[in-house]
């Protein structure tokens, strides 16, 4: 058991970090990494980070001007 919440540990260590990028809480995805485990850092890194969204939405403004011209 010992060995499973040392490694949660280092896992929400790194889901901190991850949720700062996506912007997302950090205290709840360090404490729900540390209680499920890579599941839930997982599922973390599946969120786009605010530079993908960002991106994202610059493209559809592009689009979307060349459509009203």
């Amino acid at each position: 058991m010992a060995t499973v919440y040392a490694i949660n540990s280092v896992l929400a260590l790194l889901a901190t970090f991850k949720a700062g990028e996506r912007g997302q809480s950090k205290a709840l995805w360090a404490i729900k990494t540390f209680s499920v485990g890579g599941l839930a850092l997982d599922q973390l890194t599946q969120l786009p980070t605010l530079e993908q969204v960002q991106e994202a939405k610059n493209r559809k403004g592009k689009r979307a001007l060349k459509k009203r011209w």
